[in-house]
């Protein structure tokens, strides 16, 4: 059974609410720092992209001054045209890859929180069960005691019809003894 988030809260101590934020600004600041370096990546990987672009644009743009009239020109303008669109669909994979693997970032960090409170379960019930195991160990030695008081109960009972078996027959004797009173 799991508490509202605002129990677990107050049921969690200071000192483990410290850790678990700073656990998560540590978190968060690496996915910042990933972002950031995967930005800059795909950045630097968009700049050649479009200075590549550009070379090959202006590169086209002279061929096709020069050799417009040629037949085998053409051949060539639908090669760089088609180099074109392959980068364009390269950007694109790349910027997919990019939010799959944020997307497995932040599906890893859920899990990593998860996993610390089972964690955190899972110790409670190991105190528990050690708890559990004292208590049966007392429970045994109580019980054993208790056998031992009852067997010592019936031996003292036993005395005490014997000593009440000899003080009747004592009074029995002492009652004999005596004279009778006349009336």
């Amino acid at each position: 059974m799991r508490l509202p988030k605002t129990r677990q809260l107050h049921a969690m101590s200071d000192a483990e609410l410290s850790l678990s934020i700073s656990g998560m600004d540590l978190r968060t600041l690496i996915m910042e720092i990933e972002r950031d370096r995967q930005k800059e990546q795909r950045t630097t990987v968009f700049k050649k992209v479009a200075s590549k672009y550009k070379e090959y644009r202006t590169k086209h743009r002279t061929l096709a001054d020069v050799f417009t009239q040629d037949g085998e020109f053409q051949l060539l303008r639908d090669e760089l045209k088609q180099k074109d669109d392959e980068l364009t669909k390269k950007d694109e994979e790349l910027r997919e890859r990019e939010d799959e693997l944020m997307r497995a970032i932040a599906r890893c960090s859920e899990l990593e929180a998860a996993l610390k409170a089972k964690e955190e379960e899972l110790e409670v019930s190991k105190g528990v069960m050690a708890e559990n195991a004292d208590l049966q160990m007392q429970v045994a030695s109580l019980t054993i005691e208790l056998e031992q008081k009852e067997v010592r109960a019936v031996d003292l009972r036993g005395e005490l019809s014997a000593k009440v078996d000899e003080l009747s027959h004592a009074e029995k004797g002492r009652r004999s003894l005596w004279p009778k009173r006349l009336p």
